[in-house]
This record gives C-alpha cells, structure tokens and sequence, in this order.
C-alpha cells in the first residue's frame, strides 16, 4: 500500500524502484502501471526516479506484452490525454472498444474518456454499446443529457411492431 501510495518504497527509500521491478515481472500490472504514472505526475518528469523507462514505455512494453489487454489501453490513454497527446489517446480507445467485443464496463468506460476529450458523438456510441450490452450504470447518459448531446438509442426497424411482417391469412 505504501507502494502504490507514493509514500516509501519496500527495497529503497523511494517508490520508483519497486514499481519497476512489478512492471519488469509483469509488464501489464494495471495498478503498478498507475502507481508509475502518478510517480511521473508527482515528479512531474517523464521519466520517474528510480524507473528505467519512462511512463509511456511502460505502457508500450505493456501492450507488446498483452496486445488485448483493454485496460492497459485505458490507462494509457488517460495517461497521453493528459500528456496533451489527444490523437494517440484517441487511438488507443478505439483499439480498447475494437477488443471489447461484449464487455460493456470497457464500452461504458471509454464513453466516459471519450467525453472528457469532447467526443460527444463517441461518447454516445460507447453509451449506447454498454446498454445494449445490459450495463445499468447512468452516469454517462446524465452527463451526456446535462451537455445536451444525448439521443435515445435508434431501435432497428425489423424490431418494431409496425414494421413486423403481417402473417399470411
């Protein structure tokens, strides 16, 4: 805990060296990944003490590691939408929702990184995903609904009453 606090380290004084070594043991570890990425925010250099990379090639070696890791494509966008980085965190959520296939807490997590960066648009598609998926959280929809860009999902004609075949009589 103190680790991933930023408080003290186990084997140094400092932190840095202990997340390095998780992340060389197992380059995709979700929450050492954040504990390097505040380092590198609290030190405010992209290459924090004790680490021998820097931040965004953790993430790199993270995703060569576990291509299909969508988590690690999350926290990596986040990562690069604060570094001011918008086309390539744009990018890795769009890989994070082509690998999501039916798992909708990605689909609904990536609306809402979507909507920080203003993609309303995508931001809506993730949100209707999810649903359709069965999520039930609406914190999306209402932010969406309070910046003005919500639309009910669109039900495919075949799946009206009005538009369903009449039998033969």
């Amino acid at each position: 805990p103190n680790i991933e606090a930023l408080i003290s380290g186990h084997t140094a004084t400092r932190p840095g060296p202990d997340i390095d070594y998780t992340l060389r043991a197992f380059p995709n570890h979700h929450r050492a990944l954040m504990a390097m990425m505040r380092l590198g925010e609290l030190e405010k250099t992209p290459k924090p003490s004790g680490s021998r990379y820097t931040v965004e090639c953790w993430f790199e070696r993270a995703i060569l590691f576990r291509p299909n890791d969508t988590t690690v494509r999350m926290i990596f966008s986040s990562y690069l939408r604060k570094n001011k980085h918008v086309p390539e965190a744009v990018a890795q959520l769009e890989q994070a929702t082509a690998i999501a296939g039916e798992n909708a807490f990605t689909h609904y997590n990536s609306g809402l990184a979507y909507f920080d960066m203003k993609r309303y648009d995508k931001a809506l598609a993730r949100a209707h995903r999810a649903m359709e998926l069965g999520f039930e959280r609406t914190e999306l929809r209402d932010l969406l609904q309070k910046a003005g860009h919500w639309q009910e999902p669109k039900i495919p004609a075949a799946d009206t009453p009005a538009a369903a075949p009449k039998p033969e009589q």
